[in-house]
């Protein structure tokens, strides 16, 4: 009396859900996450994360006291998690100060800190940061469905996604919000493919002011509608309602910060790192403005591209481009957490144009995940040693000292191996723009075209995926 047929009705569409590839993959994925959330934890962002909630708990404004220093789109959001705290869980304290762990503030590597957040003030971020991970699954899943029909294709670019090791570090130990650019990022491409231009011009600009690198696809997406509706005669008047949303949404992010008065004190992501790279001698400030440059000069490159493809071609020419323009941005600044904007775009490119890129995708997260495992080596279990003293945190303080005090030829093992790790992510990037310049580059050095060609093998077809 049990047995259930199709003709039951809701209770037997769930279980076939349940049943679908994309829920076993997002099970897997769940599974690998509640392993990791509860046991390693990156001590310095973290702490900052608590700081800010902190302060937003006590009555202070977001710029009120020192602690955060991005545009106010993430304090938004970590406002958000705060309320969720104090209505859904009880998490008492967000962090110990642990005496034993003092010794690792006096290393080399200066992010570490002596403060371990809670287990249950981490699981309380973490767990929102792996469903935007699974929000990002499913968008391009669904994107690639309809790009490309095969389920197979599209399970396999959720699947590198969520098993991406860059993605998993970031979400379920680090805590960085470069998961919510890819989000956004990917909703811009899906409104503007579906012609909703005013609320892509919002999401947009909730992109730009969260992280700056989606401004580098601003020729890009422009290029896209006017290739789209060129025949139409109505690309102006689309891109006139996405920046009018652009507009919108910059006001009702800014408008709070602009009335306390801490417009200036918003900006101090960029306008502080501008004064690193100033105050750090000629070599380093003529270095970072070159790659700003390159950055710049692919924002043009990635743009014109879009604007002389042909119109039937528009739809793979915008996540090409938009691919492109990421990459160009990703030489500004180096870092783990960034080339997650780019990796959705990454992956499509890999399954519906050229599957040489999956190179690209293990040699860049391979480099990013040597550079976040070495700076944070033993110190990701600082919270699980303060909080169940499965391992002791004068122990873990110890080995710190020991990984971080080994030298060779005047510098400590770890920033040594962080370099390499950024350099193995530069060669990855540099990969990239070699497929996308194949024909030129083949044409001068014949060898890289040799090369390149040996890779053809990689190559999807519908057959292999």
């Amino acid at each position: 009396m049990f047995s259930h047929s199709p003709g039951d009705g809701t209770v037997w569409n769930v279980l076939e859900r349940c049943r679908h590839p994309l829920a076993t993959l997002f099970v897997i994925a769940l599974a690998v996450r509640l392993i990791i959330m509860p046991l390693v934890s990156h001590d310095f962002d973290i702490y900052h994360w608590a700081l800010v909630i902190e302060n937003i708990q006590t009555g202070d404004e977001l710029y009120g006291l020192d602690g955060y220093y991005y545009t106010p789109t993430w304090g938004y959001v970590l406002a958000f998690f705060s309320l969720i705290q104090d209505a859904f869980l009880w998490v008492d304290t967000f962090g110990l100060r642990v005496t034993e762990l003092l010794p690792i503030e006096d290393l080399v590597f200066d992010d570490h800190m002596a403060t371990a957040t809670t287990i249950a003030f981490n699981m309380s971020l973490k767990v929102p940061m792996v469903i935007i991970d699974f929000l990002v699954a499913w968008l391009l899943y669904t994107l690639l469905m309809d790009m490309t029909g095969s389920r197979r294709k599209s399970l396999a670019g959720a699947a590198l996604w969520l098993f991406c090791p860059v993605v998993i570090f970031m979400s379920s130990v680090q805590i960085q919000f470069d998961v919510l650019s890819a989000l956004f990022m990917l909703l811009v491409v899906i409104l503007l493919r579906k012609d909703r231009c005013f609320l892509a011009g919002m999401v947009l600009t909730t992109a730009i002011l969260l992280k700056f690198f989606p401004a580098f696809t601003l020729f890009v997406l422009i290029g896209y509608v006017f290739v789209k509706h060129r025949g139409s005669g109505t690309a102006i008047r689309r891109l006139v309602s996405a920046a009018v949303g652009m507009v919108l949404m910059v006001v009702v992010l800014y408008l709070p910060t602009i009335l306390d008065g801490n417009f200036m004190d918003s900006l101090f992501f960029m306008t502080g790192r501008l004064e690193t790279q100033t105050s750090s001698g000629a070599f380093y400030e003529i270095g970072s403005f070159l790659l700003m440059a390159v950055g710049l000069i692919g924002m043009f490159v990635a743009g014109y591209r879009m604007f002389r493809t042909k119109p039937e071609d528009a739809d793979k020419g915008l996540i090409s481009n938009v691919l492109l323009s990421l990459t160009f941005a990703m030489f500004i600044s180096i870092m783990p957490q960034y080339i997650l904007i780019l990796m959705p775009f990454l992956i499509i490119v890999m399954l519906t144009s050229d599957g040489r890129m999956r190179l690209a995708w293990i040699v860049v997260s391979a480099g990013a995940m040597l550079t976040v495992l070495v700076s944070n080596n033993i110190m990701l279990l600082d919270t699980l040693a303060a909080c169940t003293g499965i391992v002791s945190p004068g122990w873990v303080a110890e080995m710190a000292v020991a990984i971080e005090t080994v030298h060779i030829g005047g510098y400590t093992l770890v920033t040594i191996l962080g370099a390499l790790g950024g350099v193995i992510e530069c060669l990855g990037l540099v990969f990239i723009l070699l497929l996308y310049l194949e024909d030129a580059a083949g044409s001068r050095i014949p060898r890289i075209a040799g090369a390149l060609s040996k890779l053809k093998r990689w190559d999807f077809n519908e057959e292999q995926v």
